[in-house]
């Protein structure tokens, strides 16, 4: 799992978004500093071509595609697909080939800190995965880096089940 924190995160999304309605040069700025906060931290561990993103809170309001690695838009990186919430996996077309298993969903990951649970996305991670057949849900210690690395490439889609702690 990765624990990315939502200080000022609204703050920080109002601006991007101003900045874009008023044409502002400092636009660009914002939205590497934006791509820095929230793609950067978990980019090694994404591969292929496309994306797909389900905002919870004030991510809702994040233009994604705007967002700037230094050198490329993200949606010059990636094929994007937002959606409203995880449970609507349940009801997107893949154009992949058929894999073991259909979704891999990963909630509330032990991070060594009961004040770092997430026990709602451990619920969402079970229900959405018992949606699809031949999925799997991993909660708690089984929730890791190790386990994606291992089993990620077994399935058409993954799942990670995030709380709603944003604010704002």
């Amino acid at each position: 799992g990765f624990r990315l924190s939502a200080q000022g995160l609204a703050e920080e999304v109002r601006a991007f978004r101003d900045a874009i309605e008023r044409r502002d040069a400092n636009a660009a700025q914002l939205g590497h500093q934006l791509y820095d906060r929230l793609i950067r931290p978990v980019s090694a561990e994404l591969a292929g071509d496309k994306l797909t993103i389900s905002p919870n809170g004030v991510l809702h309001y994040l233009p994604f595609a705007a967002l700037m690695d230094g050198d490329k838009y993200l949606l010059d990186r990636f094929n994007l697909r937002l959606i409203p919430s995880a449970g609507t996996l349940a009801y997107l077309k893949t154009d992949r080939a058929a894999r073991v298993g259909t979704l891999l969903a990963l909630g509330n990951p032990d991070l060594g800190n009961s004040s770092y649970d997430l026990p709602n996305a451990q619920v969402e991670a079970v229900n959405v995965a018992a949606l699809f057949p031949s999925s799997r849900a991993l909660v708690r210690g089984a929730a890791s880096k190790t386990a994606v690395r291992e089993l990620a490439s077994g399935f058409s889609m993954l799942g990670f089940m995030m709380t709603s702690a944003i604010s704002g």
